[in-house]
């Protein structure tokens, strides 16, 4: 009876394992040292049932002391550097669905390279893991991309702001996209940009959001805090 038992859960194991995933599959970046980086990660489950995870942040052992990490999951955002989720806060991935995950990543002015990485685990112990991004993607906070970064975002401003229907984008040249986040990490709208477009914002609930601007790479030029009337 117990060998059968054990030949189940591995059994079960098994397949879990191909059916939890998440995208994007690496936490690799480079910004600049007094920037920040909200990672949206989507967790996918592929199977005919929900299952239950817990995740895992891991971290270089020479990440610096200095930066920073804040992971929302399906149930809050925890304070700063907290890398293990709580036993008793799981998450319930959907059948045939998805959640959706941030990690916020600050290098609080310090120069650095570290590896980051984050893991899922079918048990509060963290010893059944189903899912996980590159273990050896590295965080880089550079200077030379300040530099790069600050000439491109120095003059970037949204108006208006307060804004109560729509914004705008001044001095936008460089802007490829244009995302929208809600406090917790969300994406609510994405846009691909063209200089002197105009963006909708009518159907959002009043509050705070960030609208993130990115180049034609993928990379975050600015990221600026818009408030919804």
């Amino acid at each position: 009876m117990r060998i059968l038992y054990t030949l189940t859960f591995l059994l079960f194991f098994l397949g879990l394992s191909g059916q939890i995933s998440i995208v994007p599959n690496s936490l690799a970046l480079t910004i600049s040292e007094d920037g920040d980086y909200l990672y949206t990660l989507t967790v996918a489950n592929a199977g005919t049932a929900p299952a239950t995870v817990w995740w895992k942040v891991v971290k270089g052992s020479n990440f610096p002391s200095a930066w920073t990490t804040q992971t929302c999951d399906n149930n809050t955002c925890y304070a700063p550097n907290f890398d293990e989720c709580p036993a008793n806060k799981s998450n319930i991935i959907p059948a045939n669905g998805t959640s959706t995950f941030t990690i916020h990543f600050y290098p609080n002015g310090v120069v650095g390279t570290s590896k980051l990485a984050m893991q899922l685990f079918t048990d509060k112990s963290f010893k059944n893991m189903v899912a996980e991004t590159d273990p050896e993607a590295n965080v880089v906070a550079d200077k030379t991309v300040g530099t790069k970064f600050a000439s491109q975002g120095a003059d970037l401003k949204i108006f208006p702001n307060p804004a109560d229907d729509y914004f705008v984008i001044k001095n936008d040249n460089n802007v490829a996209k244009v995302a929208i986040f809600n406090i917790v990490g969300k994406e609510m709208k994405s846009f691909r940009h063209t200089p002197g477009n105009s963006y909708e914002i009518d159907d959002l609930s009043r509050g705070i959001y960030i609208v993130r601007m990115l180049d034609a790479r993928g990379k975050t030029i600015k990221s600026i805090r818009l408030s919804k009337k």
